[in-house]
């Protein structure tokens, strides 16, 4: 089906920002004649979530318009929103929230629920999955919305930023 064709191309461009490879890496790095590894690493931080987003396409053929699209404007939504989480998780900035260096002690934890809340959102429910779409997304707002919630307290707390 498209969605494996898609699952296979999209690992393909992924090594553009992966090392060794790292093409557009390499290019960035002659550009700003920073080193070459160390570019290629920073950008696998920066692009971490588009290792996760094939296994989206894969688990839910609706988000290359193939199979059931009645669930479509659902799944896009929490897709999108799944994403945001796991990038502020990945990045520790989540938008609406700020720096989560921020919230002292509990930034790893906080962190993790993030990308957790953040991929049960994008995974779809139902198919492979035990929990039908609104199951999956109320079990990811449980997880999501109360670690973004004492994020921003703490945020706004003016606790001083790590070093």
């Amino acid at each position: 089906p498209l969605a494996v064709h898609m699952f296979v191309m999209y690992w393909g461009m992924v090594s553009f920002i992966t090392p060794p490879v790292a093409l557009a890496a390499v290019a960035a790095s002659s550009l700003a004649r920073a080193p070459m590894i160390a570019t290629g690493i920073e950008a696998m931080k920066i692009g971490a979530i588009i290792y996760f987003v094939p296994f989206f396409f894969v688990m839910n053929p609706s988000m290359v318009l193939q199979g059931d699209l009645s669930m479509l404007p659902l799944h896009l939504v929490t897709a999108v929103l799944g994403i945001v989480l796991v990038c502020g998780g990945l990045q520790g900035f989540q938008p609406g929230v700020g720096d989560l260096r921020r919230t002292g002690r509990l930034e790893w934890p906080l962190r993790a629920a993030l990308v957790v809340g953040g991929l049960m959102f994008a995974a779809p429910g139902g198919g492979m999955m035990p929990l039908t779409p609104v199951q999956m997304t109320t079990l990811a707002a449980a997880v999501a919305v109360p670690a973004l919630l004492v994020a921003r307290v703490l945020c706004r707390r003016g606790i001083p930023a790590a070093a």
